[in-house]
């Protein structure tokens, strides 16, 4: 990706997606449970659906900043994004 562009890493048993946050789309992620629905709108990634009893996943809501991760734990599947973070630390902060 672009410096500074964050991007979604989407991770199942089988297999790891990567997509930028720009754009919309939804990707079904296979899992011993079922797909887990991921959708990527509006700068930001969040699970619209999953198998798994909770729903904990689903009710984590949006991310948008590299660092933040959603995770599915019964179903395996695994969102994080990724990328160069607008903060930058400096000596003063260190």
């Amino acid at each position: 990706g672009r410096e500074g562009t964050p991007l979604a890493f989407l991770r199942g048993p089988e297999a790891e997606w990567v997509f930028p946050l720009e754009g919309a789309r939804r990707v079904s992620v296979p899992g011993p449970l079922g797909d887990t629905v991921v959708e990527i709108a509006e700068g930001s990634a969040r699970v619209l659906s999953s198998p798994c009893a909770e729903k904990t996943c689903v009710k984590s809501g949006r991310i948008s900043h590299p660092g933040q991760w959603i995770a599915c734990l019964p179903n395996r599947v695994f969102v994080e994004i990724r990328g160069r973070s607008r903060e930058q630390v400096d000596a003063f902060s260190y």
